[in-house]
């Protein structure tokens, strides 16, 4: 008996039964499931953790003693307890037995990764083990829609963590004031989505089981409003059972000459291992104020941000959404490429050191210009151009366009067009309407030169809401969008890049947000920035921006709604003395940026200014997210107009840096004394 296996036998029980098992009542279901983890539980503490034992475990008594307090409450029995006891072993292991085992192994081969259903899963191998290949696998046996159940599950577990458990099993009781009132909404969309694609009779990816299991589901979902992870639980390892059994035949069916499968990260070891567990695990953050669009695209599993290369510990999946949580403390998205630390400078571009060809690009990099030709957007939108395939590039850029200008209009307007608005307000909604109805009539309208090849089931809906003329938020526009990204995903881009890679290795740009991040060595370190940046006279918008971001983490922890009404929080209240802290910083920031001759006055518009003022100084709004407007103009200034320069500057010091010791080519005499002619003839071609 391990630990390891007592994880394995509590993953289908109720963390919070296992935390507190003694409100289990004997007889009952839960109780017939507690006995034999108390026995396990029992046993791990005979044979590792007492005195005299054979296998008596060497851990450090500040980790023993709190583990045995929590053994002999008899109380908790979630296998967590254990963490710090696991964590000191694999500690032992790496630094004492690990890497003589290595040493011994390596003796005898090379390390290779064994392909694992997980690792295809979480598309950790390459081709013939690619979760491409596994797909086409599937495919042919029909068995697709499992596939897209586990890696569509795997992302709602994601997306659903952290919130009670309560709130999700009785959704539809939540009112509009509760917190996660807008988060619920989302995630119950999510889930009716799942039910309407997996357990709905003719649709797209019907699972094979039980019509009584689907109605049940449908039933909890759509109805009852319970949309926990549990509801799905049952349905997911029968799924995952079915895909290790065709797994297996899978493997069998591989090449035997082909190299076993290797993973997007250079070794294995304890450390690496724990630390892919541990980054996995972690999730970036993408805000916003409210349902905004940025919170609508959260939940496709497409719209994933850059993939970092290997060697870095993070194993982003395509597949995956990244589930950014939507923490509102935070007024902007974190870098896409937030790791990039292991990075070197060459030739005016960022390029990994391990990046070699186990760099898989996205095709939302290549749609979002992050990376070098040949796999830069205009080397995408060529090839698709050529291969007379360009609607859904059309399509997506004319999407991301509308987004970009219904940005400053407030959404309930944009949900709502019918209510009564400001007369500027009026203006932009009806530039939006003519905008989305331009979208409509290119894509949408049948036997267009541009009409998008998307499901009924999708299409039905969306030209139902179009026809309203009442809501044209860019939200509407979410299923179609992932229809459109999956078919350039699966189709298109797989081909580019083939194409791309007999042309050149992928390689990231650089960018003005992981300057200021410092998420790159000098000569592009954000030190080497803000010294450019003085010497232009110009350090306004870096100052900005550092003092946002000292600003954004003093108000972690402080409620959204005392944030954003910083006026009306009691006196007794624990938080009141950060409220005040955070007025005053808030205060800082306004006379340092935003005043006329502030220390470092920013150059940004009026129409930014004057919203900011007014909420701040008027409405008493100290929330971070009251300057995500200003922060925008701020990196666009950068970007367009430092920046660049800035690249240049540290090119040329990259460049002046080289060795001074360069081999001596010997050159005849005669060539010497054409030297200077042929500098002259060189010039004039030039000319």
């Amino acid at each position: 008996m391990s630990v390891m296996d007592l994880k394995k036998h509590c993953e289908r029980i109720s963390p919070d039964l296992l935390r507190d098992i003694t409100k289990t009542q004997t007889g009952s279901p839960d109780w017939f499931k507690i006995e034999p983890l108390k026995a396990e539980v029992e046993q791990i503490r005979l044979k590792f953790l007492t005195p005299g034992s054979d296998t008596e475990l060497n851990i450090p008594a500040k980790i023993l003693k709190p583990l045995l307090t929590h053994l002999d409450e008899k109380k908790n029995v979630h296998p967590e307890i254990f963490d710090a006891a696991i964590d000191n072993v694999l500690t032992m292991l790496r630094l004492s037995s690990f890497p003589v085992f290595c040493k011994s192994a390596l003796a005898k081969g090379e390390a290779k990764l064994r392909p694992t259903l997980q690792a295809v899963l979480e598309d950790l191998t390459k081709s013939p083990y690619s979760l491409q290949d596994f797909r086409g696998f599937l495919a042919k046996q029909n068995l697709e829609g499992n596939l897209e159940f586990a890696l569509r599950i795997k992302n709602y577990k994601q997306i659903c963590g952290g919130l009670p458990h309560d709130i999700l099993a009785s959704s539809k009781t939540l009112t509009e004031e509760h917190p996660h009132y807008q988060t619920i909404c989302l995630i119950s969309k999510e889930a009716v989505d799942i039910v309407d694609n997996f357990f709905v009779v003719g649709s797209p990816y019907e699972i094979g089981i039980s019509p009584s299991t689907k109605a049940a589901i449908r039933e909890s979902v759509n109805n009852i409003g319970n949309i926990g992870p549990d509801i799905f639980e049952t349905t997911h390892l029968a799924v995952t059972n079915t895909l290790k059994t065709v797994f297996v035949n899978f493997q069998k069916q591989r090449k035997p000459s082909q190299s076993p499968a290797q993973a997007t990260f250079p070794e294995m070891t304890v450390s690496t291992q724990s630390k892919i567990s541990d980054n996995t695990s972690k999730k970036q953050d993408q805000t916003g104020p409210g349902p905004s669009w940025g919170d609508m695209i959260t939940f496709s599993k497409l719209l994933t941000k850059a993939k970092p290369a290997s060697g870095t510990g993070t194993t982003n999946s395509e597949s995956d959404a990244q589930t950014k949580s939507n923490d509102s403390s935070k007024p902007y998205s974190e870098s896409p490429t937030t790791s990039l630390v292991n990075q070197s400078f060459e030739s005016g571009t960022i390029t990994k050191k391990s990046i070699a060809s186990d760099f898989k690009p996205t095709v939302l990099q290549v749609l979002d210009d992050e990376l070098q030709p040949p796999f830069s957007l205009k080397d995408f939108h060529q090839f698709i151009i050529n291969e007379h395939s360009e609607e859904n590039y059309d399509f997506y850029t004319a999407v991301k366009e509308y987004q970009h200008l219904c940005q400053k209009i407030p959404s309930e307007a944009l949900r709502d067009t019918s209510m009564t608005m400001d007369s500027n307000v009026s203006v932009k909604v009806d530039r939006a309407r003519v905008a989305i109805e331009k979208i409509q009539e290119k894509f949408l309208t049948p036997g267009s030169d541009t009409e998008l090849n998307i499901p009924s089931k999708i299409l039905k809906p969306l030209l139902a809401e179009l026809s309203t003329k009442t809501n044209i938020h860019p939200e509407i526009f979410k299923d179609a969008l992932d229809n459109v990204l999956t078919m350039m995903r699966l189709s298109s881009f797989p081909v580019f890049c083939k194409l791309a890679a007999t042309k050149g290795e992928p390689r990231l740009k650089a960018s003005v947000q992981q300057v200021l991040d410092d998420l790159l060595p000098s000569p592009m370190s954000r030190k080497d920035f803000h010294d450019f940046l003085l010497r232009e006279h110009s350090e306004e918008n870096y100052e900005f921006y550092i003092a946002l971001k000292k600003y954004e983490k003093l108000c972690e922890g402080i409620p959204r709604e005392f944030l954003t009404d910083s006026q009306n929080v009691p006196h007794d209240d624990p938080q009141y003395p950060n409220i005040e802290r955070a007025k005053e910083a808030m205060s800082n920031l306004i006379t340092t940026f935003f005043i006329t001759d502030g220390d470092f006055e920013l150059n940004v518009p009026i129409r930014v200014k004057g919203p900011l003022l007014e909420e701040v100084q008027t409405k008493r709004n100290i929330h971070p997210e009251v300057f995500k407007d200003s922060l925008f103009t701020v990196l666009t200034m950068l970007r367009l107009s430092s920046f660049p320069n800035f690249q240049k500057e540290a090119l040329r010091r990259s460049v002046a840096k080289l060795p001074d010791s360069a081999p001596v080519i010997p050159i005849s005499r005669q060539l010497n004394l054409l030297y200077p002619r042929l500098l002259a003839v060189l010039y004039l071609g030039i000319q």
